[in-house]
């Protein structure tokens, strides 16, 4: 006793046009209320029913221009696994492993070791593996063109 079923939500469209029309009837009420002259409520009064006013004509306008929803479904989800697929053939990502010394210099060929030939080579700076390794793997694997 004295509990209340709960109200079934309706469509998007449904509740909009259910709240507007509410606003609209409570606007309809606050003009239907009696107006004294020369009180302090009477320019309350003039703006409730200004408000009143405007809420009407944007039911009439909302319900005039035949706004409907056209359709309704759950958000459309790509799954991780999916997505990481599709973008690895949009966009190259360098490994961080060392590349293998075989794939730095071309078949049959040897390494020149600068130090060996006589030229100075001075100290090498301090760059982290890591990036080194992106670097030579970016270079490695860039397009010929």
């Amino acid at each position: 006793e004295g509990e209340t079923e709960p109200k079934e939500e309706g469509t998007a469209e449904e509740t909009e046009v259910d709240h507007r029309r509410e606003e609209a009837e409570k606007a309809q009420e606050a003009l239907e209320e009696p107006k004294e002259e020369g009180t302090a409520e009477e320019t309350e009064v003039d703006h409730r029913r200004e408000e009143a006013e405007k809420a009407q004509e944007a039911l009439e306008d909302y319900l005039s221009e035949g706004w409907q929803m056209t359709h309704v479904h759950a958000a459309q989800y790509v799954g991780y696994q999916t997505r990481v697929d599709r973008e690895k053939d949009i966009y190259f990502v360098p490994s961080m492993l060392p590349v293998p010394a075989e794939e730095k210099v071309p078949q049959d060929a040897q390494p020149r070791y600068l130090e060996d030939e006589g030229f100075y080579v001075g100290e090498r700076p301090p760059v982290p593996f890591r990036n080194q390794n992106i670097a030579e793997d970016r270079l490695l694997k860039e397009p010929e063109d």
